[in-house]
């Protein structure tokens, strides 16, 4: 049963470095997805439908 649960559970780093590396990528991962989800300058997001503006 140990084993079972070693296999579903996420590896979790040992060394300091190792943490810090993964903590970088994940960064870089969230910095990229934001980089994607910019309005280029001059353009506007509609509303969502069905909401009221006054």
């Amino acid at each position: 049963m140990e084993a079972a649960l070693k296999e579903q559970a996420p590896a979790i780093p040992r060394p300091f470095a190792e943490a810090l590396r993964l903590a970088a990528e994940q960064q870089e991962r969230i910095e990229a997805q934001k980089a994607r989800r910019r309005v280029p300058e001059g353009r506007t997001i509609p509303p969502p439908a069905g909401t009221i503006s006054r």
